[in-house]
Formats: C-alpha cells, structure tokens, sequence
C-alpha cells in the first residue's frame, strides 16, 4: 500500500511539476517558527500555519490524517500567510474547498514550510486563497513514524 502510494506521489508530481498550476517553493529553515513545548515531538502528517507572514497573526497546528482532505476553518480559509508540514510531509493545498484541482490552483508544501503568502511571485499569492489541503508522508522519507501510528500507541 504505501509503495503504491509513493509510486503514485511520484508520478503525480512529475505531472504536477510541469502544469500550469503554480507550486511554492519551499523556504530556508530560519523562517519557520521555533518550536514551542506544545509541539515537541513533530510527526508526520502535522502542519503549522498562521494566518500572518513570518509566522505571525493567529497560529495553530492542525493534526488530521494523512491521505484525507481538510476543509480549513473560517479563521484560516483563504487567510494564511504561513504554511509549514513536519518533517518528512508533503502537502498539497488547494483554493477549492474540497481538495480538487478542478479549476482552481493549488501549491505543494514540504518541511520546512512557506511563511510568506506566496506574496511578490506573480499570479502565485497563495495568503488569500487556500481553502483545503492534504498531506502525505514525504517520498524521501519511508519508514518514519507517523501521526496515525503514533495515536494507536
């Protein structure tokens, strides 16, 4: 099952990589927020966002499966200036509410996040337009512990 998966992440980014649809681009590590008590022990599957750049405004870290669609909540939906999976996580968000790539756009995360809204690449903000996302475990990363595993312990 997870071969498949990684097989099919592979080769769905391949395609991703080469559409139309704009991807962030990951960040260097000093613009991710430090890591407070609250969040020690980072798993896969686990995404830091806030509703500022740099990190500000209004935090929090989400913690849903991997492999399923998040609808944001009205406090983060289309408002997010930081978007930062754990180690070992890969994320797509979406601008629909449903993650579907239908007609809207969406932008693939990984460790150590974006915290600038996409601001300053044209036709590429993302602050006012993510409504979904999904994460996976990171290709280059088989084997590492999971959010879901560690919940079954």
């Amino acid at each position: 099952m997870l071969l498949s998966l990684v097989v099919l992440l592979t080769v769905f980014l391949s395609v991703a990589n080469t559409s139309a649809a704009p991807v962030a681009e990951d960040l260097v590590a000093e613009l991710v927020a430090p890591l407070s008590s609250s969040q020690e022990g980072h798993r896969v599957g686990r995404v830091h966002v806030c509703t500022g750049t740099d990190w500000s405004g209004r935090c929090k870290y989400l913690v849903h499966p991997l492999d399923s669609c998040n609808s944001l909540d009205r406090k983060f939906k289309r408002n997010l200036g930081s978007f930062g999976p754990d180690s070992c996580t890969l994320c797509f968000a979406y601008e629909t509410a449903h993650c579907s790539f239908g007609d809207g756009f969406f932008w693939m995360f990984q460790a150590p996040g974006n915290a600038t809204g996409g601001i300053g690449v044209p036709n590429n903000a993302w602050n006012t337009r993510i409504a979904s996302y999904k994460c996976w475990p990171s290709p280059d990363c088989l084997g590492h512990r999971t959010e879901e595993a560690a919940v079954g312990e």
